[in-house]
């Protein structure tokens, strides 16, 4: 069952033996503390790694934002954007098919708000997006890494123990494997199509 942003706070509380919060605007340390560093760290664990419920993907148009030196255009990037995943040329990568459309792509760079390129408009990219406020999108599996990231965020600040900070920190990389082997396990096989060096590699 998907869980509100308090119900994970109290899950990784009583992880490490305190007492739940009513809210995390409450005047308590507990709350206070995991207030502080709730969204570093689902920020963090959506970083990570190319979970599959978080993708998305989008074509973007061409910014009137000068590109970087030696870049012919730049892309504003989605507001809920957090790490580009995929990046091609001419259209979107289908992210739930998995068939890229086009040979590899050449360099880019990403910076700020932008992703600078020589690629033409519409440009398709899929990345992960920022759903720190949405848990109810989030996997079981994922909310248990989570869980024990805040957890282990938590454990010393509020139970000033080593030994429950260290025995988080291996819950978590129990967790966080198994929520990125199952997420692995949904992605979709990709069919790349055969370009000039596959070509000569196989005349």
């Amino acid at each position: 069952m998907a869980l509100s942003r308090t119900e994970v706070i109290n899950a990784a509380l009583l992880a490490i033996g305190v007492r739940p919060i009513a809210d995390p605007d409450e005047r308590s340390e507990a709350a206070y503390r995991a207030k502080d560093v709730y969204n570093t760290v689902v920020r963090s664990e959506l970083e990570k790694y190319p979970w599959f419920f978080a993708k998305r993907a989008v074509r973007l148009a061409a910014s009137a934002t000068a590109p970087l030196l030696h870049y012919e255009r730049a892309f504003l990037l989605p507001t809920d954007f957090i790490r580009l995943v995929e990046l091609e040329d001419r259209w979107v990568f289908d992210v739930l098919r998995g068939t890229p459309n086009v040979d590899p792509i050449p360099t880019y760079v990403v910076t700020d708000r932008y992703v600078h390129s020589d690629f033409a408009a519409p440009l398709g990219i899929s990345y992960i997006a920022d759903l720190t406020e949405d848990p109810p999108l989030w996997t079981p599996l994922f909310t248990r890494a989570v869980t024990y990231a805040l957890a282990e965020a938590l454990a010393f600040p509020l139970t000033k123990s080593d030994g429950v900070t260290e025995r988080m920190s291996r819950l978590y990389d129990k967790a966080v494997t198994a929520a990125r082997r199952s997420s692995a396990m949904q992605q979709p096989t990709q069919h790349v199509p055969d370009g000039s060096w596959l070509a000569s590699r196989r005349s």
